[in-house]
């Protein structure tokens, strides 16, 4: 009787003890069951170089290649494109547009591919070709290979797509005249109003 119970007791502990050890491990499984039904929604992808800088002459052809590689647990497809980049305001920052600007890379500049899917893990090699014609004016020319993801069937209602992309700054030598000036200087309150 006093052996039988003693068991008792030692396979109540036994059992108390897995219990405490399997409840974290259910909890973690449930978690990482929650992370990977998000991650086949995510979207992970890698931009190499994410910028070139480079002198390009009027009447040369230059190639650079630059590699996007998927890190997504599913297959993606992207849509290759190239546009010209503004600047926007007075911060720094910029704006991707299709039309033609001032600064016009994407009139002399092609991706040599529209559209292509890569697997979980998968990479690939994407080339730009630069080739701006003798008639190009000297200066300071700027784009970006921009790659955006398609035929997406497992996107939520409501969800943001982002895109990735390579900067091209170029420049075409030659005599260029340069220049600018202050039009206005004024200081501002936090409120963004101006003082005096």
């Amino acid at each position: 009787m006093r052996i039988q119970k003693h068991i008792a007791i030692c396979l109540g502990f036994v059992m108390a003890v897995g219990l405490l050890l399997a409840g974290p491990a259910a909890v973690r499984s449930q978690d990482a069951a929650d992370e990977a039904a998000q991650g086949d929604i995510e979207q992970f992808l890698e931009i190499s170089p994410p910028k070139f800088e480079l002198n390009v002459e009027s009447g040369e052809s230059v190639r650079r290649t630059l590699e996007i590689k998927n890190r997504h647990v599913g297959p993606i497809t992207l849509r290759a494109s190239f546009d010209n980049i503004l600047p926007v305001g007075d911060e720094g920052a910029t704006q991707a547009v299709s039309e033609p600007t001032p600064y016009d890379l994407k009139a002399f500049a092609s991706v040599d591919v529209s559209e292509f899917t890569l697997g979980a893990g998968e990479s690939r090699e994407v080339t730009v070709t630069l080739s701006p014609d003798a008639a190009v004016s000297p200066g300071g020319y700027y784009g970006v290979a921009k790659f955006t993801p398609v035929n997406r069937t497992d996107l939520p209602p409501v969800a943001i797509q982002g895109e990735i992309g390579a900067l091209f700054l170029v420049r075409v030598p030659g005599p260029v005249e340069e220049g600018g000036e202050v039009k206005d200087v004024y200081v501002a309150r936090a409120d963004d109003r101006r003082v005096g």
